[in-house]
């Protein structure tokens, strides 16, 4: 997980360095993702399958090259990209009217290749090639990320979703079925912690411990233990951009 989230490197690049200019701005793009279908309408292998994000700037699409994987071989199909595309979700930077989405990675192979779902309601998959998409973007205006092992987690953790599948999660006591739990939502995390997402700070097998964000100026508090696939085998946390404090 970087420590430097796309997001905050578009917008300081855009304040070029302004240090008013970036205050001004973290109030106002501190927020989650949108989401474009509930998880219903999505294909039912899209949760299933997915263990990392990819976010790219919509703009840039029609620049990306894309695959079709025959064994070894990967044989170009684009651009343009198909006509259909549905992301599970996006931000935007109201500034410049930046607009980025935000697609699920399924598959990678060797050092270059990721295999994206980009049309989530019908589970429609292409392939990239990092070495083009950084040759064409740079590193500033492209992301990939995944849910970080146990030895990788970062200090504080890192910020997730835990109601974009489900308004209502069982928050555990501890990480184990029987526990007792609270039913928790959006609209207590919002009430109580003044934050709309979770940082998750520990993994215990199938569970994750999430904490209010860190930061400077507020308490850090421990939340519980939540599941981190449901009983479809779900992913239920959706890594999302953050803005550093």
């Amino acid at each position: 997980m970087p420590c430097i989230s796309m997001r905050w490197r578009i917008i300081s690049l855009l304040c070029s360095g302004c240090l008013v200019a970036v205050t001004t701005v973290h109030a106002a793009f501190m927020s989650s993702d949108q989401y474009y279908l509930s998880t219903d309408e999505m294909h039912p292998d899209v949760l299933t399958q997915t263990f990392g994000v990819l976010t790219l700037e919509e703009s840039s699409l029609h620049e990306i090259p894309i695959y079709a994987r025959q064994g070894n071989a990967f044989l170009p199909i684009g651009p343009p990209w198909p006509a259909k595309i549905l992301p599970v979700s996006w931000w935007e930077i109201f500034v410049e009217t930046i607009i980025s989405v935000r697609f699920p990675i399924v598959n990678t192979y060797g050092a270059d290749h990721l295999q994206i779902v980009y049309n989530v309601r019908q589970y429609h998959t292409t392939w990239i090639s990092r070495r083009e998409v950084t040759h064409i973007l740079g590193t500033d205006h492209w992301e990939e990320e995944y849910l970080p092992s146990d030895e990788e987690l970062p200090s504080g953790g890192f910020a997730v979703d835990i109601f974009f599948l489900l308004p209502e999660r069982k928050i555990y006591q501890q990480p184990v079925e029987d526990s007792s739990f609270t039913r928790f939502s959006r609209e207590i995390l919002e009430a109580r912690y003044s934050f709309s997402y979770v940082h998750v700070t520990q993994y215990h097998q199938e569970f994750a411990l999430v904490t209010t964000p860190p930061h400077p100026d507020i308490e850090q508090h421990t939340i519980g233990w939540i599941k981190i696939r449901d009983g479809a085998n779900r992913l239920t946390l959706w890594p999302i951009e953050e803005l550093p404090p």
